[in-house]
């Protein structure tokens, strides 16, 4: 039987798992936004005063939409991954808290890379809304791996000498007392 996590990577792997979730139906958002609101000003390009507006608002170039499309792959990807790093993280093992510090520095530089795009070119108030909700997991990815990384990573058996640790009598179920 192995060493039961400590608090500290149970609640961080919950919450993983709870955003990885949450972050699954924001991918798919972005497969969903470019459809709908990419075409919409061009359907209404004949009514010519009306163009403008909508087009500032709602409407995204042709780049913009595929490139939306591919973060949104790219996130629905990373989505599954930091799940699964979630769901690491509730047992020990180094390997499972190194995934689960690759899982959230993965979709730290996806969610800068996005917002960086989407911001720095010219969009429409519908991109620079679902930007918001990636600053907002920037955010909390950030905050996550500040706490991952400060916590102690001897629970998880990184940075513990081999010949210090006490093994229980049967040393064949690697549980570290």
């Amino acid at each position: 039987m192995k060493k039961s996590a400590p608090g500290w990577g149970k609640a961080i792997g919950i919450i993983m798992i709870c955003l990885g979730g949450l972050g699954i139906f924001y991918q798919i958002y972005k497969f969903i936004i470019p459809v709908f609101f990419g075409s919409f000003p061009r359907r209404m390009s004949g009514m010519s005063q009306f163009n403008n507006p909508f087009n500032d608002m709602l409407g995204m170039s042709e780049t913009q939409a595929n490139m939306l499309i591919l973060y949104g792959v790219l996130g629905l990807a990373l989505s599954i991954f930091y799940i699964l790093g979630g769901v690491k993280l509730l047992t020990v093992a180094p390997a499972n808290y190194n995934f689960a510090r690759y899982a959230l520095i993965s979709f730290i530089i996806l969610n800068a890379a996005g917002c960086i795009y989407f911001f720095s070119s010219h969009t429409g108030i519908i991109i620079k809304g679902i930007m918001i909700y990636a600053i907002v997991g920037l955010v909390f990815d950030i905050t996550l791996l500040i706490i991952l990384m400060s916590s102690n990573k001897a629970e998880y058996g990184i940075g513990v000498d081999e010949s210090m640790q006490v093994y229980s009598v049967d040393e064949q179920s690697e549980e570290i007392l």
